[in-house]
């Protein structure tokens, strides 16, 4: 490894200057050694005075920073290994403690780019991408339009949080599944178009990703549209259950939330991906119009008379209460059931998971077991 570096900072001393500054998220899991080669060997040759800041994916702390001094005489291959001393060692460390689990955590790491690490324009990313979905699924482009606080790919509120920077993504391996594939990389373009970021490259090609960094390549077009429609990411299934809420009232934030007996986290806005269900749409404030729907899928059949669901009043003040409705879809039937908060205004959802598991009384949350109310006559 030593020897790899010691070659690639010769390179560095004898290159015509191409690119300065450049951030890298780094994955701290079985490929991490060879990324850190690549990055050693592959990267594009740096201006005196540069860095190459290594970040961990996963939570956006420094790992090591890389450095070309200002003094040319320092750049000869054994003073330049001197001067990066630390920052190698640094790197040799990360490799030596692999973490299958310890992947990129994109919504987190981003934020920590936005905040601290702004005079970067080149942004490279070393790692695969994974979902906290059953595997084959990708995040339903309703996922964009939550606030961040309330879903992991929400951009609401953030439109220019990434403006002016460069994504170029080299995966360590291709999709086998290359519509998959496809569909994956249409979600992350769109999440981070709406940050107002560019996507240069996403690709297991290093060539290609290094070739494009090298040459500041123009961004990869953007061609996709957004669907509102709260479709599943799924493939279609007839007898998956799908569960909503809608209300009319201006001003007003309803949750819902799904746990199905011997589960101790629903789904929600907070935890709306899970190999069972997602979460879709998080409506932060009703319509004095047409009714809206928040909406709760499932990806896989389940029991239909063990599912919990809770909804909670968040926010809004409502001094004659409000009126709302649970809605299911379950085969080619559709099930209504109309219902109100006494509760003058929201609580933040502060009892909402106490109410689901333990059926505390409440006037901010209603707890529905569907045996007992939806699907009353199928459970008998």
């Amino acid at each position: 490894m030593k020897k790899v570096i010691l070659i690639t900072l010769a390179m560095l001393m004898t290159a015509s200057a191409q690119a300065s500054d450049l951030l890298v998220l780094l994955s701290q899991n079985t490929t991490t050694k060879k990324h850190i080669e690549l990055l050693i060997e592959q990267l594009p040759k740096l201006e005196a005075g540069s860095h190459i800041t290594v970040l961990n994916a996963k939570d956006g702390h420094t790992v090591a920073k890389l450095s070309l001094p200002k003094n040319t005489r320092l750049h000869q291959p054994r003073a330049l290994f001197n001067a990066n001393q630390n920052a190698i060692a640094a790197l040799m460390q990360f490799v030596q403690n692999p973490k299958d689990e310890a992947g990129l955590n994109l919504p987190s790491v981003l934020g920590e780019v936005a905040r601290y690490h702004r005079r970067y324009t080149d942004i490279l990313i070393l790692s695969d991408i994974r979902f906290n979905l059953e595997e084959g699924h990708y995040p339903a482009d309703t996922n964009l339009f939550a606030l961040p606080a309330r879903g992991d790919f929400g951009t609401r509120g953030i439109g220019e949080r990434l403006k002016g920077k460069r994504i170029h993504w080299l995966l360590p391996q291709g999709f086998d599944d290359a519509r998959y594939g496809e569909n994956v990389q249409r979600f992350i373009h769109l999440y981070l178009a709406r940050q107002s970021a560019e996507l240069v490259s996403f690709t297991h090609d290093k060539a290609v990703v290094m070739q494009r960094l090298q040459q500041n390549a123009a961004p990869l077009p953007m061609t996709y549209t957004i669907s509102e429609a709260m479709t599943s990411t799924a493939p279609s299934h007839p007898t998956y259950l799908q569960l909503g809420i809608g209300w009319q009232a201006a001003g007003i934030d309803l949750d819902i939330y799904a746990l199905i007996k011997g589960e101790t986290l629903p789904v929600f806005y907070a935890n709306s991906q899970t190999v069972r269900a997602q979460h879709f749409k998080d409506i932060v404030t009703g319509s004095s119009g047409t009714e809206q729907f928040e909406i709760i899928r499932y990806l896989q059949d389940v029991d239909i008379c063990t599912v919990i669901v809770g909804v909670n009043f968040y926010r809004g003040i409502a001094p004659d209460g409000v009126k709302a409705t649970l809605k299911a879809q379950y085969g080619n039937k559709q099930y209504q059931h109309d219902f109100t908060f006494t509760a003058h205004q929201g609580n933040q959802g502060k009892d909402s998971i106490a109410v689901l598991r333990e059926n505390q009384p409440s006037t901010y949350t209603h707890r529905f077991a569907l045996s007992d109310t939806l699907f009353k006559q199928e459970c008998q």
